[in-house]
């Protein structure tokens, strides 16, 4: 029994040990190529669970690193949509599209954060002519995606999505 506690006692000793390690690591940018690993890592993780700060914390470290890694600048969209910073997402789609104009979920991504920008924009009272033009370009975004890859479904579930907002709109 007194083996078995002591057992116990040194897996939570380590893994407090553990927990505190990688917690002093989270406020340092490492700015090396094993950072940028690093970064990537934690920064997965993080937005894994839910913790979007500091995952977006890590994504800037590796953005810092290299910022035309288009899993970085995606990351970065990510976070920004999951943290309602829409704007500051849209940006980040939109750089993710200026590294690869041929990629449909760059597309995708772009019209996805464009909508849900609409809606924060409509919820907050804006002019009905521009609501509906932001609606507009979502859908612009999507039939983009759907020029590049007419077989990707989620594109077309996401677009009507679209139309449905507009049609309640006006």
């Amino acid at each position: 029994m007194m083996k078995r506690r002591l057992q116990l006692s040194c897996i939570i000793l380590i893994s407090l040990l553990f927990a505190f390690a990688t917690h002093a690591q989270d406020d340092v940018c490492q700015t090396d190529t094993d950072g940028m690993v690093y970064h990537m890592e934690r920064a997965g993780y993080l937005r894994g669970s839910n913790q979007y700060e500091l995952a977006l914390f890590h994504y800037q470290c590796a953005y810092n690193i290299d910022d035309q890694s288009l899993p970085v600048v995606k990351g970065l969209g990510y976070v920004n949509i999951y943290l309602q910073r829409f704007e500051t997402a849209l940006a980040y789609f939109q750089y993710a599209v200026n590294l690869d104009e041929q990629s449909a979920l760059n597309y995708l991504n772009l019209g996805w954060v464009q909508f849900l920008l609409t809606q924060q924009r409509e919820a907050e009272g804006v002019d009905p002519e521009a609501i509906n033009g932001f609606y507009n370009q979502s859908i612009i975004y999507y039939n983009r995606a759907l020029d590049l890859d007419p077989n990707y479904e989620y594109v077309y579930y996401n677009r009507g999505q679209v139309y449905e907002a507009v049609d309640e709109y006006t």
